[in-house]
């Protein structure tokens, strides 16, 4: 595959406004301004956003206030109490022409957009934010809508093509740790609590990973430790220096609350509690080297870039932090658990990858059932669901196939939780 094509924007938060370095692979650039879009209601639009992402439309409700709601409206984004139809293309079109309102931004950008496309190379937008800046790091520049006038009238990285992408950094004064030898095994300690998880899901969630890892197992370049429940605050920081991992991967729920970032975690008592992310701080001097945070809103800033869960983990040295601006399904960040996992690993087994569709409906036996597949050659295959890495005819979906009885349908990749099998 080829690489992306860089356009590398900096960003300097000036008031309402915004200073931006523009520089694209060619060598093109320029320095724009930009107004923030929604002015004063941009803070209260990021939050609708992020409301919309709930599932549960009473829950959803309860996110704004009336007169929120009430405003929204008057703004053409709600129709009163609920998100219009066309909500997530509204913002995302103000965004862009926000963004490129400043003729030689525009220029830039649309340059880009053409060379990366005449090379046959996707587009990576990199976006650099200084800790100040936190606003301008909470706006979901990944929404970026083309205009139905001007353009395709799609989300502009989906017009694109190919694995388009949106990059994000936060500008610290530390230099990157030394690569790890090559020929290290991985070491990726993944820990679940039980809090606001329930027994099928967490029981789902394990089974996935551990099928995705299977191939990395048995060939020894990763070790996966999967401890049971309970977990704790004191118990995931004693876990982390028992095991020393390269990895932590944490599946669970995430909060933002006092203007800072949470995990949800057991307490002693067998309860629950919103573990702030200060309380993480040891975490930093155990040697990881890769924090995967499935959770909502681990790195929504609050009172700014680094009191996110994963900005401040990332300005206390960790090298490397992954985690979900917004709110998350279920199915979404257990897939994405899965599917990081199996990558960070991909170039130690030789080309595994993820199946498409025909080469994983090769496996299934139509003389079996439950689960369809010859056991003697696929021992332990569960008579369930696994992802294919094919798209279906719908968007964000792709196929799946159930080998319960063998059949193929498509799924929601935000809403469904399924095993992965690796093929080389």
């Amino acid at each position: 595959m080829a690489e992306p094509y860089h356009l590398t924007i900096r960003f300097r938060q000036q008031g309402a406004r915004a200073l931006l370095d523009l520089e694209s692979d060619s060598g093109a650039g320029t320095h724009a301004a930009m107004d923030l879009p929604f002015g004063d209601d941009l803070p209260l639009v990021l939050r609708a956003l992020d409301a919309a992402q709930i599932t549960d439309p009473q829950a959803s409700l309860t996110r704004l206030s009336p007169a929120e709601h009430e405003r929204l409206t008057t703004m053409c984004l709600h129709n009163q109490a609920s998100p219009a139809a066309n909500f997530h293309a509204l913002v995302g079109r103000a965004l862009l022409r926000a963004l490129t309102a400043d003729p030689q931004a525009r220029a830039v950008l649309t340059q880009a957009r053409a060379e990366a496309r005449a090379e046959g190379r996707s587009l990576e937008l990199v976006l650099r934010f200084p800790r100040e800046a936190s606003l301008l790091a909470d706006i979901p520049w990944e929404l970026l809508w083309d205009e139905p006038e001007h353009g395709s009238g799609l989300p502009l990285l989906l017009a694109q093509g190919g694995h388009s992408s949106c990059v994000r950094y936060l500008t610290l004064p530390r230099p990157l740790p030394p690569p790890a030898p090559p020929g290290q095994r991985l070491s990726i300690l993944a820990v679940t609590p039980r809090a606001g998880i329930s027994p099928e899901l967490y029981r789902r969630q394990r089974a996935a990973l551990a099928v995705a890892l299977k191939a990395g197992v048995e060939a020894g370049v990763v070790q996966l430790v999967q401890p049971s429940a309970p977990l704790t605050a004191g118990g995931l920081l004693d876990l982390v220096r028992q095991h020393r991992p390269d990895v932590l991967s944490f599946f669970g729920h995430g909060e933002l609350q006092d203007g800072q970032g949470h995990l949800l975690l057991d307490d002693e008592h067998g309860g629950e509690e919103l573990v702030a992310a200060g309380r993480l701080a040891g975490l930093a001097d155990a040697g990881l080297r890769l924090v995967l945070l499935h959770a909502c809103r681990g790195d929504q800033p609050g009172s700014g870039l680094l009191s996110s869960t994963a900005g401040l983990l990332s300005a206390l040295g960790l090298p490397a932090v992954i985690a979900m601006q917004t709110y998350i399904r279920v199915g979404a960040a257990a897939r994405l658990q899965a599917v990081l996992c199996q990558g960070l690993i991909l170039d130690g087994l030789s080309g595994w990858r993820m199946p498409e569709r025909m080469e994983l409906e090769t496996l299934v036996d139509v003389r079996a059932a439950n689960p369809a597949i010859d056991t003697n050659a696929f021992p332990d295959t569960p008579s369930d669901k696994f992802w294919t890495a094919t798209d279906s005819y719908w968007m964000g979906s792709a196929w799946i196939v159930y080998f319960g009885d063998g059949s193929s349908v498509p799924g929601s990749k935000d809403s469904n939780l399924c095993y992965v099998r690796c093929v080389r």
